[in-house]
């Protein structure tokens, strides 16, 4: 009988979890990230050319002049190459003095029902314990990549 009424007790538990979330609001918050990344074909750029290089850079930079579908594929690899740059400077600049998802989580699973922190507790073999929460995520709406002409210039 004790039996039967945990069992009940648990199914309970299950649907007002699940009624509770058959009427969650879909939450939606839109990041605009612009970047400005210029690639260029310039001596000073390569650290390694020396005087007796500078008549062959010339040249390969001529050739590269008279194709410049090649040398748009060259410069938009470059740019594209920067972007983990990019990546590791947004990081930098907006998560310092952030709190971790684990921090963030903790603030929020302290005022919820054991039986809901239960259900996001990961244990390890260590016998540490961890919140998952999967119920996020970010996707790509939208991206473009526009291209100012070339611009050459006698050096």
């Amino acid at each position: 009988m004790n039996a039967m009424r945990a069992c009940e007790g648990e199914v309970l538990k299950a649907e007002r979890i699940l009624s509770m979330s058959a009427s969650l609001p879909l939450v939606r918050q839109m990041f605009h990230i612009t970047l400005d990344i210029e690639a260029t074909v310039d001596p000073e750029t390569n650290t390694q050319l020396h005087e007796q290089a500078e008549p062959s850079h010339r040249v390969l930079v001529q050739a590269l002049l008279a194709h410049p579908e090649i040398l748009h594929q060259l410069l938009r690899s470059a740019a594209i190459a920067e972007l983990r740059h990019a990546r590791q400077m947004l990081e930098a600049e907006y998560t310092k003095g952030s709190m971790l998802e684990q921090d963030l989580l903790t603030l929020v699973m302290g005022q919820l029902e054991p039986e809901v922190q239960a259900y996001f507790t990961e244990e390890f073999e260590d016998q540490q314990s961890s919140y998952l929460f999967d119920g996020y995520a970010a996707t790509i709406k939208h991206f473009q990549m526009t291209v100012s002409p070339l611009q050459a210039r006698a050096s």
